[in-house]
């Protein structure tokens, strides 16, 4: 194995909010100046790659269509390039992401090491956020991190954030281009599925000029937009319409209607024989009620006595700001947190924080 390359430290920075509301110039430039700059990180991200054969791509729990999308369309590069590439995220991926291309791949961590010469971060503000993946990383391998969020820590050996892009599939994409490598079809349908998803159907204030040009050159590589609308959207498991049939009719508003929440109990989960998984995209229903500024989707985990949140804004307050009170985080408009509480007890809590926000 070739001896270490100088690659640049990154130091620490703290955890700061915004994304789907478009990030100001001061927490731009303040994000930017803790990392390498893009030409920098992509320099030697493309040393790497060049001069070691494995790589290991991994990235945050409960994975998401960005970072799904993006490592295999990372995957499906490397491979182009003769290069030994393994997938493991610390979480099942939600079943929609099974039906893109290559999505066997995709690995759940099950035990054991995870040998590698370089290790490939994608779409994570922190290595918590890595699960149990963090602690069988290889030792003395470099560690890239490739992320688009705002909170992102600066870890690992190469880190390059850039929070003016929509997602981490449109920040490959670019890389592949500058580096003139491959870019086999279906690793323009996995990077086409990561803008597609992070943007909300491109229909989030993310979905920048640069996001829509990226896509419509995808679709100029033969990516076929309708083909996968219809596999990660129009394609639902009958456990999942009949788990958010149960939670909208737990549905549950403010009296002045600026606050939505709706629920899934444990015992939900068991009859239906569903995993949280199947509920990943609940959370937006809450703010999709005409007056409704702030949205919690709650769901119970452990017979009750853990309560996960996902919060979303459509509005003033910052959900990023609401979920750190609760050692949690995110973004401006989406975020989420976990409470040692039953769901009941943490839903009161939470629509009392929330008023709380609304009022600053």
């Amino acid at each position: 194995m070739p001896e270490h390359d100088n690659l640049p430290e990154v130091p620490g920075r703290k955890v700061a909010a915004g994304y789907y509301q478009p990030p100001s110039q001061t927490q731009v430039i303040r994000a930017l100046s803790l990392t390498p700059t893009e030409g920098e990180a992509k320099a030697s991200i493309f040393r790497l790659v060049r001069q070691r054969q494995s790589f290991l791509i991994t990235g945050h729990e409960r994975p998401d269509g960005d970072l799904c999308g993006t490592a295999l369309g990372l995957k499906y590069i490397l491979s182009a390039l003769g290069r030994s590439v393994r997938i493991v995220l610390a979480d099942e991926p939600p079943e929609r992401y099974r039906r893109l291309d290559g999505a066997a791949d995709l690995e759940v961590y099950g035990g054991g090491a995870l040998p590698a010469d370089v290790v490939v971060v994608l779409d994570s503000a922190s290595p918590e956020r890595l699960g149990a993946v963090r602690e069988a990383l290889p030792a003395g391998a470099p560690v890239v991190s490739i992320d688009h969020h705002l909170s992102n820590s600066g870890f690992g050996d190469v880190s390059w954030v850039d929070p003016t892009r929509s997602s981490t599939g449109e920040m490959i994409y670019d890389l592949a281009k500058a580096s003139e490598w491959p870019l086999p079809l279906p690793a323009c349908a996995g990077l086409y599925a990561a803008i597609l998803t992070d943007t909300g159907r491109f229909g989030y204030s993310n979905t920048s000029a640069d996001a829509l040009r990226t896509a419509a050159e995808l679709v100029e590589r033969g990516v076929s937009a309708e083909d996968l609308v219809r596999r990660l959207y129009s394609s639902k498991t009958e456990r999942e319409l009949r788990l958010l049939g149960r939670a909208l009719s737990q549905f549950r508003i403010s009296s002045d209607g600026r606050i939505a929440s709706i629920a899934i109990y444990a015992g939900d989960f068991r009859e239906f024989g569903a995993v949280p998984a199947d509920a990943q995209d609940f959370a937006a229903r809450t703010v999709s009620v005409a007056g409704v500024e702030l949205g919690f989707f709650l769901y119970e985990l452990e017979a009750g006595k853990k309560t996960k949140v996902s919060v979303r804004s459509a509005g003033r307050a910052d959900a990023s700001e609401l979920a750190a009170r609760f050692g949690g985080g995110g973004h401006r408009a989406a975020a989420g947190l976990a409470l040692d509480m039953g769901l009941d007890q943490a839903r009161t809590l939470l629509e009392e924080v929330g008023r709380e926000a609304l009022r600053q």
